[in-house]
Order: structure tokens, then sequence, then C-alpha cells
């Protein structure tokens, strides 16, 4: 729902299905008054407001044809997730995203050994999710900035997403499998 149209039926049964809230520059008594005004809505998404899936903001700030990505913009950006394939690194990156820390803050916070902080820490420097600034012999790592904040975002809500579903789905799959079972033992 990024850069789309979205009729008020739809975006009505969103909301009452509780898929959807939304938030604008109302305050927040307001804000809550107008999670049922689809019109309100509509109105504000025009004007470039955000809508939240449920949990997560679905930003409206880039306009960004995902069609038109080409090979060497993929690439890049494969790479750029890359530094994102290790558990570590995003532990890091959630950390990291509550404020800026010494690589000995987040040496204790995750329990991990300083070496193994500092080589990722490095390598998420080299991609652009943080960057570091010396303060007297210590360095103190931040986040480089808010995209990357919205991008973790982003990536913890699909895993929550894709969790509830695997769930679900290993519930559905279990549960048929007992019922077959119960009925083959019937007949």
């Amino acid at each position: 729902m990024l850069d789309q149209e979205v009729s008020a039926s739809e975006l009505g049964g969103a909301l009452t299905s509780g898929l959807v809230v939304h938030l604008c520059g109302c305050s927040p008594v307001r804000q809550r008054a107008h999670i049922a005004c689809v019109e309100h809505i509509i109105r504000c998404m025009r004007q470039g407001a955000c809508v939240f899936c449920k949990d997560h903001l679905i930003s409206k700030r880039h306009r960004i044809d995902l069609a038109a990505v080409d090979a060497e913009t993929a690439y890049f950006i494969a790479d750029a997730m890359e530094g994102l394939a290790a558990g570590a690194r995003v532990q890091l990156l959630c950390l990291l995203a509550h404020g800026p820390r010494s690589v000995k803050d987040l040496t204790a916070a995750t329990g991990m050994e300083q070496p193994a902080v500092s080589q990722h820490l490095r390598v998420l420097r080299d991609l652009g999710f943080v960057r570091a600034e010396k303060k007297g012999r210590h360095k103190i790592y931040e986040l480089y900035d808010a995209h990357v904040a919205g991008l973790l975002e982003q990536v913890i809500a699909h895993a929550e997403h894709l969790r509830d579903h695997l769930s679900t789905r290993e519930e559905s799959t279990v549960a048929l499998s007992r019922e077959r079972k119960r009925l083959q033992q019937a007949s």
C-alpha cells in the first residue's frame, strides 16, 4: 500500500479487522477517534500522511518504483542485506536503535566477546548501517540514520508476521494430520 489508491471499502475493511491503524498530526485523543474515520484517513493519505500496519510504519516519504530497480541496484541492495544475515549483527543494530553505545556497552549487553562485537560493527560500518565517532580512546557507535531503524522495524515486523503465519500453518497441519488419523482409526 505504498503509493496505491485505496478505496474506502478496502480501507474500512482493513480498519475494522484491526490490520491497519492511522496516525496523523492530530493529538493522540483525536487520533483514536480517527481510527474509524475512513474519509479522514483517505484525506490524510492524499496529503502524504502515513498509515501503519498494525504495529509498524509503512513510509510515504520515498516514492519508489520497485519495478524500475535495475540489476546494479538489486546487487547493491543484496550486498547490503547480506550484512543482516548474521543474528549477532541484527542484535547489535537493535541495541543501537535505542541510542549510541560503546563497544564495551555492546559487549556487555550481548554477552559476545569484544573482538566479535568489533568485527560485526566493522562489517555494519562498511555497509553503511552504523557510524562511529571517536570519544577519547573509545569509539561510540550509532545507527547511520533513521532509514536503518525503519528497515529494522520492517524486517522485524515481517519476521513476526512470518512466524505467526508459519505457526498457524503448522498448527493447521498438525490438526489435519490428527483428524486423518482419527478418521482412519474410525474406519
